[in-house]
């Protein structure tokens, strides 16, 4: 950690927030969260309802084809579910950057990190009731690039924004359990049991001809990454220079003496999903190049569902992994509702708490949220066909604007206030 300047930023007596702009975006920052919330709620809702629709229609219709995925009788259109935990084999996963190859892979990631200064304060009044504001910086490893132009010594805590190879998914060609292939858009909802991928010489001989080595200047550094350093130009280093002196930022502190890493440095690490036992549901169908092939959707009411279900472990009852995968979304569901509410809960506390005690703030948002929350699942038990979208959107905005007129959040003041200043 090093330790920035010491600034004064409110003198005693002023108000820092009576500012119109300040208030302004305030209320803008709400709308747009306003908007979000309602638009994730009606996704998250409409999901639910398609997903749970359609697995109602083909229950009764599996067919299960035991432990050993065997191509049997079965016919182009069934709707299958097998397990397996031998004779699995994965399609492989390939970094074209890299130029590696996981053979063992269903599936992997590309997991990038950067050296980056995230820059941190403390606030504190002195004796004359002044504030101020000490900053602070960190470096060390983050999933992502952070700005630093709005920091307050940016030349000396410079972040590089260079990313040349971004944090991705890897997807394989999907895989075979048996005689029975599992299509990629089925092995892709695959998204647990990662494993870090500790690499050998001999698994990355390929690498030193791919653009990540020549291009990127990436080097394999042992314990799974590979580093890539920043080399900055000595123009860049002069005009850094010289906005340290400006910014008085040139001292050198005894805990810059041990470097963890140079902003603007890159490390990636590969992950992979390698299953020893799959259970998977899906539409059994046949193409020219394969004899069987099980893909994730199905057609019902003249329309497509996504209705495979690929799960890590042996599941024996077909029905089970329906259920779990129905609950899992209907808590999702639930979780959206929760913080949707809360949201509408928080907004109007804040326009109905003028002048009035905690106490009283407190026990009107409870009230709010509760008739909130019976209403959306009243709908939602009576109605479910009905999508929820138009009543949640409705619900967020009508309380944003009420907050917003009654003053809280536009800054309008009241009549008392009025009053008061005449």
């Amino acid at each position: 950690m090093r330790q920035g300047r010491t600034v004064l930023i409110r003198k005693s007596g002023e108000d820092s927030e009576s500012s119109e702009t300040v208030k302004l975006v305030i209320g803008f920052v709400l709308l747009m969260l306003s908007l979000g919330l309602g638009y994730a709620v009606f996704s998250v809702e409409v999901d639910w309802r398609e997903t749970t629709r359609a697995y109602s229609a083909v229950r009764g219709d599996i067919i299960s084809g035991g432990h050993q995925p065997t191509e049997g009788d079965l016919t182009p259109g069934d709707f299958v579910h097998f397990t397996a935990d031998s004779n699995l084999v994965a399609g492989g996963a390939m970094d074209t950057d890299f130029d590696i190859e996981l053979p063992f892979a269903w599936r992997a990631k590309r997991v990038t990190e950067y050296c980056q200064w995230i820059e941190t304060h403390s606030d504190r009044e002195d004796d004359n009731g002044d504030t101020i504001r000490t900053y602070y910086y960190h470096k060390g490893w983050h999933s992502r690039v952070f700005p630093s132009i709005l920091y307050d010594q940016p030349a000396h805590h410079h972040n590089p924004l260079r990313d040349p190879l971004p944090s991705t998914i890897v997807e394989g060609p999907g895989g075979k359990a048996g005689e029975i292939y599992i299509d990629d858009s089925l092995t892709s909802q695959l998204d647990s049991g990662w494993e870090v991928w500790y690499y050998s010489e001999g698994e990355v001989r390929n690498f030193w001809d791919s653009g990540a080595f020549e291009r990127d200047d990436f080097k394999p550094m042992g314990n799974g990454y590979f580093y890539s350093e920043f080399k900055e130009s000595h123009a860049s280093y002069a005009a850094r220079i010289a906005g340290m002196y400006l910014e008085g930022s040139l001292d050198i502190q005894w805990t810059e003496l041990w470097e963890s890493c140079t902003p603007g440095d890159i490390r990636i690490h590969f992950e992979y999903i390698a299953p020893r036992s799959l259970s998977f549901i899906g539409k059994y169908s046949q193409k020219p190049q394969r004899s069987g092939q099980v893909l994730p959707t199905i057609g019902t009411w003249e329309e497509v569902y996504n209705v495979g279900v690929i799960m890590l472990g042996v599941w024996h009852n077909p029905q089970a992994m329906i259920d779990t995968r129905l609950y899992n979304q209907h808590m999702k569901v639930h979780l959206f509702r929760v913080l949707g509410g809360s949201f509408i809960a928080i907004l109007l506390t804040l326009a109905m708490g003028q002048k009035l005690g905690f106490l009283r703030v407190v026990f009107r948002g409870l009230v709010s949220w509760w008739i909130i929350w019976a209403t959306v699942n009243g709908v939602g038990a009576i109605a479910q066909s009905v999508s929820l979208s138009p009543i949640a959107s409705a619900l967020f905005i009508a309380a944003f604007m009420f907050t917003f007129l009654r003053g809280e959040v536009g800054g309008s003041a009241s009549k008392e206030d009025v009053h008061k200043k005449k």
